[in-house]
């Protein structure tokens, strides 16, 4: 049988295809591939974005049921404008435990006001007065607490400390 040139033709287009054939397929593959990794970056950012507005409501709802809790606790805090307030309601720690009571060195450092409290009398008058103070309508800090005997035959006991209290600047 004698090869004729229309073989030859056919052979070389036929291969052709074939070559053609295999290029469109490993494009078409790797447009596939790259398509779903697309898809699952997409899908993964929406999965951020859900958990994203997930967690904002949260943050929303907490927001909404603290806000009461919020409000009271700037009352614990001494406003700038209020610390005269803050030293009257000291003072009457005195008045209700039937004590001398004392103030002194009263500054304002930062954020705290501190003062040196002093406070004389009987045992049981110093021990309320040290409840008392303990327990103002504030947040506050006592230190270096100390409590003598007393020479003096009118006041038995002495006690001395340190009271700060967290001040809150007005806007």
């Amino acid at each position: 049988m004698k090869i004729n040139s229309k073989h030859y033709t056919l052979l070389m287009f036929s291969i052709a295809s074939i070559v053609i054939t295999m290029f469109a397929y490993v494009f078409i593959y790797n447009k596939t591939i790259t398509q779903a990794d697309h898809y699952v970056e997409a899908n993964s950012e929406v999965l951020k974005e859900g958990s994203k507005r997930n967690s904002e409501q949260e943050l929303i709802k907490i927001h909404e049921s603290t806000k009461l809790d919020r409000d009271r606790l700037l009352n614990f805090l001494v406003p700038e404008d209020k610390i005269v307030n803050f030293i009257e309601s000291v003072e009457k720690v005195g008045e209700y435990s039937n004590t001398e009571l004392e103030l002194s060195s009263i500054t304002t450092e930062g954020d705290k006001v501190k003062t040196k409290v002093s406070v004389k009398g009987g045992w049981s008058s110093v021990m309320t007065a040290l409840v008392l103070l303990e327990n103002l309508p504030y947040s506050s800090y006592i230190s270096n607490v100390k409590i003598d005997n007393s020479t003096d035959t009118k006041v038995r006991w002495i006690m001395s400390l340190d009271l700060e209290a967290i001040l809150i600047k007005n806007k």
